[in-house]
C-alpha cells in the first residue's frame, strides 16, 4: 500500500517511455496483489507499448488476458502462440490459457493446457514447477491421489527448499506416496 502513491508519482514524472512501461507493469502487479483487478488491468494495458522491453510487454499481455478472461483474450493468447518470437514463451501462454479455462470451470481443458505448458517448457524451471504444482493441487482437491502424488513428486524435483510451500509439498508427496502404495495394494 505504501508503494502505490510514490510509484504513481514516479510514473507521471518519468520521461523514458520504456521505463514508464516497466513502472506501469510493477504498479499492475501491486494492484493485482491487492485484488484490485480494474486498476491492475489499466496499469498492465499501459505497460503494453512498442517502446517497452519485450518481456514487460509480453507479461503484461499475459496478465491482462488472465485477469480479463474474455473470448478476445483467449484469441489474443492463441495468436501469441502462433507467433515465432513467442516460441520460448509457449509454456507461459499455455499456463495462462489453463488459468482461464479453470476460471470458466472447464476442468478438462485446464488440465490439458497445464500439461501442454509442461510439455512445451524447454528452459524455464520455475514455470515448469508452477505447472506441476497447479496440476498436483487440482488432482489433490479432486481426491485423485495417484495423479496428485506424481505431480507433487515432480514439483519437488524442480523447486528448492527455500520455496514458500516446500514443506507442505514435501509432506503431501511423502504421505501420498504411502497412501498410493496402500491403494495399489488394495487394488491388487
Amino acid at each position: 500500500d505504501e508503494a502505490l502513491f510514490p510509484l504513481t508519482q514516479a510514473i507521471q514524472k518519468c520521461k523514458s517511455k520504456r521505463e514508464k512501461a516497466r513502472l506501469n507493469y510493477i504498479l499492475g502487479q501491486l494492484y493485482q496483489s491487492k485484488n484490485r483487478t480494474d486498476s491492475s488491468l489499466i496499469s498492465y494495458k499501459r505497460a503494453i507499448t512498442p517502446s517497452a522491453n519485450y518481456d514487460v510487454s509480453f507479461n503484461a499481455k499475459l496478465n491482462c488476458a488472465v485477469l480479463g478472461s474474455s473470448a478476445r483474450d483467449v484469441r489474443m493468447l492463441n495468436k501469441m502462440l502462433k507467433d515465432e518470437k513467442n516460441a520460448d514463451y509457449a509454456d507461459q501462454i499455455y499456463y495462462a490459457l489453463g488459468d482461464i479455462a479453470w476460471e470458466e470451470q472447464r476442468r478438462e481443458d485446464a488440465i490439458a493446457f497445464y500439461q501442454k505448458s509442461i510439455e512445451s517448457n524447454t528452459t524455464n524451471a520455475k514455470q515448469r514447477a508452477k505447472a506441476f504444482l497447479r496440476l498436483a493441487d487440482l488432482f489433490f482437491d479432486e481426491r485423485k491421489y495417484a495423479d496428485a502424488q506424481t505431480y507433487y513428486d515432480s514439483t519437488l524435483k524442480k523447486i528448492d527448499n527455500a520455496h514458500e510451500r516446500y514443506a507442505m509439498i514435501k509432506a503431501r508427496a511423502e504421505s501420498l506416496s504411502e497412501l498410493v502404495s496402500h491403494l495399489n495394494a488394495i487394488e491388487m
